[in-house]
């Protein structure tokens, strides 16, 4: 699984993501829409392949959301978020 490049957990009621998720260094598509998410692991925010992150419709607050796009950015300009 370590080589697995995209992944849907749309609409699977996470609450959260292992902070080891980022073991999965060639993952470039992460969905997390529509779940009970409130915060996700900076290790996420720092993998080194992920270009789209899609964290629509979950429980985050606004200025945490604003923090989060702002790190991914910095990290990678090219890189899609969609909040």
């Amino acid at each position: 699984y370590i080589n697995l490049e995209s992944i849907s957990l749309r609409s699977t009621n996470l609450t959260s993501i292992p902070s080891d998720i980022n073991k999965l260094q060639k993952l470039q598509t992460l969905d997390l829409s529509n779940n009970k998410l409130s915060e996700i692991p900076d290790s996420l925010i720092k993998m080194p392949a992920l270009e789209m992150l899609n964290i629509t419709n979950n429980m985050f607050a606004t200025k945490y959301i604003q923090a989060i796009e702002k790190k991914f950015k910095t990290s990678r300009p090219n890189a899609e978020i969609i909040t």
